[in-house]
């Protein structure tokens, strides 16, 4: 089924329209006309319970063929939003499309090219100290490529009835003979814990995964499409139910934490522990990132910059020989330091006699 787009067409000169980094508004990408779209509403984001999320489904699927108002054209897109195939118009999917969820918030970008440029400008000007000879990235800043990131935000409370042993330590004996002893007492009790998590919904690697994930505990406003009108949304290809089993570990970490600091004490073990969970929620959030990806001596390289804060980070092409000699002299340097202060203060004693 081909879906109508939201309107991304300029009024004034019919060219596309492009959110505006840091406002509530669009611009035209040609004249420069703004659509103001104005404040949200006070509203708390809402969550959703894991167990029953599936009966508030948006649409029936997973994907929607989008129809282009400039040419006419359909692109299949799994995002909410996307890029014609055809001629490169912003497409942005309608309310109602056939996606599994729609986002609760976004966290909007704040940082535009030109802001991400720079960052990256700065990042590769400390990057060089062990660079290779001719890399510079920032010749290739125009190849940033700015998307929204999916991320599940989790939340969960737990109870947990335990059992175990504290063990409270004693000196005892003459001072040639003292030793510590423990004294056990066995120890029964309940625990509850509220659980919370970030999980990247879809596939991305650790360093990005990082990003996305810090990226969300600031600057959430209730979702609205406007803001991904001009820029790419990546699909969702991870359930949120997926995502809870994927922090189990950390949460059991989570109890296992609050149970001995219950049992309290110099020593304690825990025998045994039953744990139920309540109230799992989530909600769906879109983190800004700037990415660039750029070929050197064969081999892919990625740079990213947070669209919020315009911190780059990434990997670079090492000289590893540069990087030994470096590090010999700082080595070398440390080593000689109070060599060379005590030669100063022997010499400066000198002069003071």
């Amino acid at each position: 089924m081909s879906l109508p787009v939201v309107q991304t067409s300029c009024t004034a000169c019919g060219s596309q329209l492009a959110y505006l980094p840091g406002t509530r508004a669009l611009r035209c990408v040609s004249c420069g006309a703004t659509v103001e779209f104005g404040p949200d509403l006070k509203t708390k984001l809402p969550r959703h319970d894991v167990a029953t999320w599936r009966d508030g489904l948006v649409g029936s699927g997973t994907s929607a063929v989008l129809r282009c108002e400039a040419c006419g054209g359909e692109t299949a897109s799994r995002g909410l939003s996307d890029a014609c195939v055809f001629c490169g118009s912003h497409l942005t999917a309608a309310p109602g499309a056939a996606f599994d969820l729609e986002p609760d918030g976004v966290v909007p970008f704040r940082v535009d090219r030109a802001g991400a440029a720079q960052a990256l400008l700065d990042w590769s000007r400390m990057s060089r100290l062990f660079a290779q000879r001719g890399f510079t990235p920032d010749q290739v800043a125009e190849s940033f490529v700015p998307a929204y990131y999916p991320v599940w935000v989790l939340d969960a409370r737990s109870t947990s009835a335990y059992s175990g042993r504290r063990g409270d330590e004693r000196r005892v004996g003459s001072q040639e003979t003292r030793r510590t002893v423990v004294d056990w007492t066995d120890v029964t009790g309940t625990v509850r814990v509220k659980h919370s998590a970030r999980v990247p919904a879809g596939g991305v690697d650790d360093e990005l995964a990082r990003s996305v994930r810090s990226g969300t505990r600031d600057g959430v406003v209730p979702f609205r499409r406007e803001f991904l009108v001009g820029f790419t949304t990546l699909p969702v290809t991870l359930s949120p139910e997926a995502a809870f089993a994927s922090r189990a570990d950390s949460f059991a970490a989570d109890v296992r934490s609050e149970i001995e600091d219950a049992i309290g004490g110099d020593r304690n073990e825990i025998s045994s522990a039953e744990t139920t969970y309540e109230r799992a929620r989530f909600r769906l959030v879109l983190v800004p990132v700037w990415v660039l990806t750029f070929m050197y001596e064969g081999k892919p390289w990625r740079i990213r910059v947070d669209g919020v804060e315009g911190v780059a980070t990434g990997d670079y092409p090492v000289d590893r020989k540069k990087q030994r000699l470096v590090v010999g002299l700082v080595a070398a340097a440390v080593v000689a330091a109070p060599f060379v202060v005590g030669w100063l203060l022997s010499a400066l004693g000198r002069l003071a006699g």
